[in-house]
């Protein structure tokens, strides 16, 4: 009981502090570890940070980015709305759950625990958000347990396509998430099979 306390806390933790990462390396394109169509725009990125104390944290994360109104990807080199969802080891591998969005396409943020209007498949979904804004970008995590989270990866799972609205500003992003099944897949495997760098705790001056 007190692990799956603590580990629920820690998935809200690492949403509440907006780290930012650097250091982001493709690990696997969702169509080549599927074997799928050009069309599946899911991919898995490892994302690394040295801290302060000369640790390391780590994430895995699959994303993919925003439709076009045409019904394909915004192409790499524009600016567009990202959904992630992140593995982090030294959280024991909790799901992270986010929507990215440009700034200047967002007008004002929602307020923390809004709850925005998801669309999967045309079906409503309930997500309450905790907002950070990062240089010129808007980040929308969604907040929930470790299960509350596992329940919103396995509708992602078995959704074609999400919607997502902004009340303020009117700005509505749509998701490809054919492919999203094996990357998140992927993503959580690459987590649980980490290895850590070798770290050692700093010795404290007297």
């Amino acid at each position: 009981m007190w692990f799956r306390e603590t580990a629920d806390k820690l998935a809200t933790s690492i949403v509440a502090l907006g780290v930012v990462l650097v250091t982001s390396t493709p690990l696997v394109a969702a169509q080549e570890a599927a074997g799928s169509s050009a069309g599946h725009n899911w991919r898995v990125e490892r994302e690394s940070q040295t801290l302060p104390d000369s640790s390391e944290l780590t994430s895995y994360t699959a994303v993919t980015r925003a439709l076009s109104p045409s019904g394909e990807q915004v192409p790499s080199g524009q600016a567009a709305a990202q959904l992630q969802v992140s593995f982090h080891p030294r959280f024991d591998c909790s799901p992270a759950i986010t929507l990215s969005f440009p700034a200047n396409l967002v007008g004002k943020p929602p307020a923390d625990d809004t709850l925005l209007p998801v669309l999967l498949d045309g079906q409503p979904l309930a997500w309450p958000v905790v907002v950070d804004t990062i240089d010129d970008r808007v980040s929308l995590a969604f907040v929930g347990t470790v299960d509350t989270s596992d329940d919103v990866i396995r509708k992602l799972d078995i959704a074609n396509r999400a919607k997502v609205g902004l009340e303020e500003g009117g700005y509505l992003a749509e998701f490809s998430l054919l492919g999203s099944r094996v990357s998140v897949r992927e993503a959580r495997r690459q987590c649980r099979y980490h290895q850590p760098r070798e770290w050692v705790r700093p010795v404290k001056s007297e």
